[in-house]
């Protein structure tokens, strides 16, 4: 199970409510100090893609890249 994967809508909520925001040429970085009721030590993130990018298919293909990122090293 991907414990480091944000899914909740309620965890998603808290990061746009609360965090702030880095833009880059390619993509946009949501972040935000863990909440309260965060169980877990490690960082988690979630992955969006937006409709600009494709259809979605190409989200699919987009989310998963970007989550194969987190193996190299």
């Amino acid at each position: 199970m991907n414990t480091y994967l944000i899914k909740k809508k309620q965890d998603f909520a808290h990061v746009f409510r609360n965090g702030s925001f880095l833009n880059c040429n390619s993509f946009t970085i949501n972040y935000a100090k863990k909440s309260k009721a965060a169980s877990t030590n490690s960082p988690r993130f979630g992955i969006i893609a937006s409709k600009k990018v494709g259809n979605a298919v190409q989200r699919n293909f987009a989310k998963r890249r970007t989550k194969a990122l987190k193996n190299i090293r």
